[in-house]
């Protein structure tokens, strides 16, 4: 008991101070302990707008579809080509020349300035457009590189204007009651009107990579090479002439066979055309003729008597010559035939002789590709003539008998004289222009059959 009572000053110390501890701590933990964030409603983060990939430039191999043009026209190193001795002998003549156009003299000089620009530069030039929204004629500039396309692009945007210069709209002036109702004491204001904008320009030019393009109106890649057609360069005509005159300077290729089909197309629908107007004049109801009334006598108003009648015109005697029956001995049975006229006059050996040669369906061929090229002081013109698979074709489309055979090789030309003016060689195929000359014959039969002669 003596134990208990001396601790318990020590124990009401300890108890004091406890009691005194304790909201200390209680703080500290409260102020420690973290708290718990408020509920938010989540926001869902903006999807970031997908960006258009650029378009991409077509080669200039792969411009054109294998039916967009025509005519193509392809001039290669244009820089070179227009400071050579021989392209400057040709041309100084038409410069100098008086009658020749203010507008090729121009050219030719600001072509002379860019010789550097367009040194190692192709041009090509597409004309005899195959569909109504493609422009008339195309020009393109192929470049080496993008930046040299972009440098000369400002030069060409300068100098287009000069040679096609913008047409400056007219204004449409005033009516005279518009001018009568007009208040005369107000200012009048002017008032803009639609023709007084400007008029677009009549060329459109386009950079694209190392292209720059040249129209009368806008044209895009899409339109002029469609997906899903070949292209011009997969052509197989196309591709042999260009294979084939790869070193010339100028290459010119026209593709007939889509010539002749167009040709076709028009004439069906001119056939068409002319059918449905026959069919609505067939169907259109014919007016009824009106009756004329004839009577027996005719009387004057004027003389209030009755006139005769007139006298019958007497007939013309018939003064037309006859035709008179005349006997024909056949040689089948000794029968004589009549013959109606005069007989038959003979065949003019000169005119079937030209029939044999030049009668017959001309036949043009697919393509025809030409070429030319300067050497020296020469100018050197290549022609090309693709037939297809079909068959061979005549060197000259007119005289359909004059069919081209195999290539040779000539040896005349060791022989003959180097002062010669004139040489010509021909390769024929004869089986062939045998074959087409019976045909001729046969059809000049036929037709006399059925027409006389």
């Amino acid at each position: 008991m003596s134990r208990l009572k001396n601790s318990k000053p020590l124990i009401s110390l300890v108890l004091a101070i406890v009691f005194a501890v304790s909201p200390l701590v209680a703080q500290q933990r409260r102020a420690g302990s973290p708290r718990k964030p408020a509920a938010q409603t989540p926001v869902a983060a903006p999807k970031p707008t997908p960006t258009p990939a650029p378009a991409v430039a077509p080669s200039f191999d792969a411009l054109l579809g294998a039916e967009s043009y025509r005519i193509y026209v392809e001039v290669r190193t244009v820089g070179q080509l227009v400071r050579s001795p021989a392209v400057t002998d040709l041309l100084g003549p038409l410069i100098k020349s008086a009658s020749s156009p203010s507008e090729f003299k121009t050219m030719l000089k600001w072509l002379n300035t860019q010789s550097d620009a367009l040194a190692s530069s192709r041009i090509m030039i597409a004309t005899w457009a195959g569909d109504a929204k493609l422009p008339v004629a195309l020009v393109a500039v192929e470049f080496a590189s993008a930046e040299e396309a972009a440098k000369f692009d400002p030069k060409l945007r300068r100098f287009v204007p000069t040679l096609l210069a913008t047409p400056t709209p007219t204004p449409t002036p005033k009516k005279p009651a518009d001018v009568a109702t007009a208040p005369v004491l107000a200012p009048v204001l002017p008032s803009p009107r639609p023709d007084s904008t400007p008029a677009p320009p009549p060329y459109f030019i386009k950079q694209a990579g190392n292209i720059v393009l040249i129209s009368e109106k806008p044209v895009s890649f899409r339109d002029l090479a469609p997906r899903g057609t070949p292209l011009l360069s997969e052509d197989q005509n196309f591709a042999t002439a260009r294979n084939r005159f790869a070193s010339e300077s100028i290459f010119v290729y026209v593709d007939v066979k889509s010539i002749e089909k167009e040709q076709v197309e028009q004439y069906k629908k001119y056939e068409e055309e002319a059918k449905k107007r026959e069919i609505e004049a067939a169907n259109r109801p014919t007016p009824e003729p009106t009756p004329i009334e004839t009577e027996a006598e005719i009387v004057d108003p004027a003389m209030d008597e009755t006139l005769p009648p007139p006298p019958p015109v007497e007939s013309l005697p018939d003064t037309s010559p006859r035709l008179e029956a005349m006997p024909v001995q056949t040689p089948d049975d000794g029968n004589p035939a009549v013959a109606i006229g005069p007989p038959p006059p003979a065949p003019d050996p000169v005119l079937s002789l030209y029939s044999l040669f030049f009668g017959g369906a001309t036949k043009w061929p697919e393509a025809v590709a030409a070429a030319i090229v300067f050497e020296g002081d020469s100018y050197v013109l290549r022609t090309l003539i693709l037939n297809g698979s079909d068959g061979k074709g005549g060197a000259i489309p007119f005289v359909s008998q004059f069919i081209s055979g195999p290539a040779l090789v000539p040896e005349s030309p060791n022989v003959f004289p180097d002062d010669s003016d004139f040489f010509v060689s021909v390769s024929l195929d004869y089986p062939q222009i045998y074959e087409s000359m019976l045909k001729a014959v046969a059809n000049m039969d036929e037709m006399a059959k059925r027409f006389g002669g």
